[in-house]
């Protein structure tokens, strides 16, 4: 009786009444894909169930552990992770979600201090079993920390605890800078992925190594296991979108860890501890693979009742539907301008997803509705949606200290086949998903680089959230044709991020596919290794060029002055090889150009062919050339080729002399000198950082170690003349010696 008891108590505290058992073969199914990922299905019921008996009585903290990283120094950019034990507390267990003292809740923070002054309050969560706090120091140097708890019978204070920052490899957050995405270092990031939406495995395939089969889900069919050359990180994706719930799914199903964090289940204000455990692996292993994630927080179906033009969603799993209607569940105040129940309820959701995820570099911004026209606010007012959307935007950007960057913060309400959507002008990030060529190969090339071109222009980074192939049905796209032709275009019209594809495995496939997830992994595959090898991608000097073809070519293409790339498809019906085809690349300066061409359906890991051709004023001239294979669409970058100009110097005997050899960047690019024949009587040295002489230079060649590209000189003692030949090169080709 007492057990009973006490399972009763927790169940309604914590969770659903049961969680019931799928047939045996389809568990151990599960329990096999689970456990190859460290998904802890076993512990699934513990998880959600698990309380920590905390006596009554004016809140106290009875102690703070730094448990994360294990060692004293902590990486810059690396995670730390404190529990928080009270020794007394005066809010119910039930209101250990709800952050404010004046409804029964408690409000947990951490304050990080820098010794240098910059100061960082971070919201705390409770994981089902104990209070964290989950920070991210950007400084190195010393931190000092301290934890805060208010509840309705006052606030505590921890003591104080201290841990040292030290320099790492991360390359930090992500965030807008202009119309592209830089990380701290200030380098571009172009990411390159696909959408894997409501999946009950969001990691088709696995971020790095082997992919764990994956049972049947409804109607989507099972997947065998996958070798690790077949993960997003082997395939050049660093990139992932995920809705954080299967809207449709519940604590008693077969995928509890898929169920909304919030659900009619449990109940409104009560936290999903499965999806959220779940949720902390996928951002450790992905924050481990280095690939980012672009999380969906609501989807259109969460969000959608019955009466809806798309039909009912799954309004009814959602816990909101107790407090408010799907219609209004955007309505942020009342008549009296009061802040609604549900927006209030909202509030303690996104700061319990900053507390919990907010730490995670990985994380580069959110997707806060997946296609608004689905939904039934939207539908039953526009424009209280749209204000919505700003006070979600709003609140982010105030309490996310990780994002918000110069006022602008990375989240983004995409709307399908409707390409702008930005209520007030007032969105950091513009997405659209794209399905109006979803069943045309060729269609969908200019589908997306016409969104791009009308996305672009307004100063923020602009991308398709979704887009995809339709493979059943007639017409059908074929993969990964429609794939190719997608990530091409919207790369060549200024995409800030690859155009996101769409796995939902029925009509539009998974990478994972039997039939077609190879050829469109490798698809991908491509086009990562031939962006990598062009270092001007992403440049924000780069705007949408003119290009004059023929009528049977079509060129997208952008330039800054004397570098750019272009990617061109044939336009012909039916379509034709493009070798002998010619257009001109109008506005380049007069000089010598290196134009590369790859093979966007071969390795992409070298040029195919590598053209030296001349501009004299009119404009660069274009001849597109036959590939090993003929091919219905190149791509090409061209920049200005190396110069290493001969000089003639005088020097006094015995006396150094600086030389600059050539410019350190051109064409977009760096360029690197090196020393190929030595001088025949004096003697070359490395220009140290200091500006003196450093290592000799007895051997050839040598690349010079200076980042001006400057070597030092020394005289003989004697009368005579000298000299010595060097070249530049950049990221593809070389310049003709230089004495």
């Amino acid at each position: 009786m007492r057990w009973s008891l006490l399972l009763l108590v927790v169940q309604a505290v914590i969770v659903a009444a049961e969680v019931s058992t799928p047939p045996a073969e389809r568990l151990a199914a599960m329990r096999a894909a689970e456990a190859a990922v460290g998904h802890h299905l076993d512990n699934l019921t513990a998880v959600n169930r698990s309380v920590r008996a905390i006596p009554a009585g004016p809140i106290a903290i009875a102690s703070v552990t730094l448990t994360h990283p294990a060692a004293a120094a902590v990486p810059c950019f690396g995670r730390v992770e404190l529990l928080i034990d009270f020794s007394t507390i005066t809010a119910a267990e039930t209101a250990f979600f709800e952050p404010d003292p004046l409804r029964g809740g408690i409000d947990l923070t951490g304050t990080f201090v820098h010794a240098m002054g910059q100061t960082i309050t971070i919201p705390g969560f409770w994981d089902g079993s104990i209070w964290r706090v989950r920070f991210t120091p950007d400084l190195i140097g010393t931190w000092t920390y301290h934890v805060t708890a208010r509840d309705a019978s006052g606030t505590t204070t921890s003591t104080t605890g201290s841990f040292t920052c030290v320099a790492s490899a991360s390359h930090g957050f992500i965030h807008g800078d202009g119309e592209r995405f830089v990380d701290a270092t200030g380098q571009v990031f172009h990411g390159i992925g696909h959408n894997n939406g409501w999946q009950p495995v969001v990691e088709q395939p696995a971020f790095s190594g082997p992919t764990p089969a994956v049972p049947l889900y409804g109607s989507v069919p099972a997947v065998d296991a996958l070798p690790s050359e077949r993960s997003m990180s082997a395939n050049g994706e660093d990139l992932l979108s995920f809705w954080l719930c299967s809207p449709w799914e519940t604590t008693t199903g077969d995928w509890p860890q898929r169920a909304p964090i919030e659900n009619v289940g449990q109940g409104i204000g009560i936290y999903n501890q499965a999806a959220c455990a779940y949720l902390d692996g996928v951002v450790d292993r992905a924050e481990a693979a280095g690939v980012r994630l672009l999380p969906s927080i609501w989807a259109h179906d969460q969000l959608r009742a019955a009466g809806h033009p798309w039909g009912a969603g799954s309004w009814t799993n959602n816990a909101y539907s107790a407090i408010c209607s799907a219609d209004d569940f955007m309505k942020t105040s009342d008549a009296a301008g009061h802040d609604t129940e549900q927006w209030l309820r909202q509030q303690a959701f996104y700061r319990y997803l900053i507390a919990r995820w907010g730490a995670s570099t990985a994380i580069i911004g959110w997707v806060g509705v997946v296609e608004m026209e689905g939904t039934s606010a939207f539908v039953a007012s526009p424009t209280i949606a749209g204000a919505w959307c700003l006070e979600v935007r709003q609140w982010f950007a105030d309490h996310d200290p990780y994002r918000s960057a110069a006022g602008r913060y990375p989240i983004t309400f995409s709307r399908s086949d409707q390409v702008l959507f930005d209520p007030g002008n007032a969105l950091d990030l513009l997405a659209t998903d794209s399905y109006a060529s979803k069943t045309s190969d060729v269609g969908v090339a200019a589908t997306l680089a016409n969104d791009i071109g009308l996305l672009s222009g307004n100063g923020v980074p602009c991308f398709h959230s979704e887009f995809g192939g339709q493979v059943t049905g007639s017409p059908a796209a074929s993969q990964p044709i429609h794939l190719h032709n997608g990530l091409w275009a919207d790369f060549a019209a200024g995409g800030a991020l690859s155009p996101l594809l769409w796995c939902d495995g029925q009509s539009y496939p998974r990478l994972v596919d039997g039939a077609v997830g190879d050829a469109m992994q490798a698809t991908l595959a491509t086009h990562a290794r031939i962006l990598a090898q062009v270092p001007f991608v992403g440049a924000a000097t780069l705007v949408r060029a003119t290009a004059q073809p023929t009528a049977t070519i079509k060129a997208r293409m952008q330039s800054a002055g004397d570098h750019g790339f272009a990617w061109i498809i044939s336009t012909a019906t039916p379509q034709a090889s493009l070798g002998g085809q010619s257009f001109t690349v109008a506005g380049i300066p007069a000089g010598s150009y290196d134009v590369l061409w790859f093979d966007t359906w071969g390795d992409g890991r070298s040029p195919q062919v590598v053209q030296r051709l001349t501009v004299t004023g009119s404009g660069l001239p274009i001849m597109l050339p036959a590939l090993s294979t003929p091919r219905l669409d190149q791509f090409m970058a061209f920049k200005p080729h190396p110069v290493c100009a001969g000089q003639s110097l005088i020097i006094g005997l015995d006396q150094d002399l600086l030389i600059t050899v050539g410019a350190a960047t051109a064409g977009g690019g760096p360029q690197t000198a090196r020393i190929t024949r030595l001088p025949s009587t004096g003697s070359l040295f490395q220009r140290a950082g200091d500006g003196s002489a450093g290592a000799a230079i007895t051997t050839v060649p040598t690349v010079l170690t200076d980042p001006q590209n400057q070597v030092i000189y020394r005289a003989p003692d004697h009368v005579t003349g000298d000299d010595l030949t060097a070249t530049m090169s950049d990221w593809a080709t070389a310049s003709d010696p230089g004495t």
